[in-house]
């Protein structure tokens, strides 16, 4: 699969192992148990010789069978198990990327570092200086004539006074 991720929601996987995980092994026990218990042996096909000869390849087939799905049954087991540890894992992937969160959230409602470093700045010397000018600027503007020999204000790119 390479890089690529695969993403599945954890309710989705849990609700599948739950469902399906108990009916798959149940048809796989049933599966066997039926053949294991169908008493079939090789008298069952009689003495001759081309019927014992299918007895034998039968009662093989079975035993290949029977076995195949002891092995289907560890599989299945190993699926249900694997589903559940990757629900688990999930979870505890949500929670700690949640946990994350709240504790940024946290840090963020006491204030964040944008409001505490234009908070000192707005309060040094040379901020209040800045303020001071900009206030005497303003009245000096606004004492200034409209028209004739006072100053006039400058005008900004939007056509609005600066």
């Amino acid at each position: 699969m390479g890089d690529e991720k695969i993403q599945y929601p954890a309710d989705h996987i849990d609700k599948l192992r739950k469902r399906m995980g108990p009916r798959w092994e149940a048809d796989s026990v049933e599966g066997r148990e039926k053949l294991s218990e169908n008493m079939i042996d090789l008298a069952t096909f009689g003495d001759l010789p081309a019927l014992r000869g299918f007895g034998q390849v039968y009662l093989a087939a079975q035993q290949v069978y029977t076995e195949t799905l002891l092995g289907a049954e560890a599989d299945l087991a190993s699926v249900i198990s694997g589903l559940e540890s990757s629900v688990e894992q999930m979870r505890a992937s949500d929670e700690r990327a949640g946990a994350a969160f709240l504790l940024l959230q946290r840090q963020w409602q006491k204030g964040t570092k944008t409001d505490a470093g234009h908070t000192k700045a707005s309060q040094s010397s040379e901020a209040q200086k800045a303020a001071e000018a900009k206030a005497e600027a303003e009245s000096q503007v606004k004492a200034a004539p409209e028209e004739g020999g006072g100053t006039k204000p400058a005008e900004g790119v939007d056509g609005k006074v600066d």
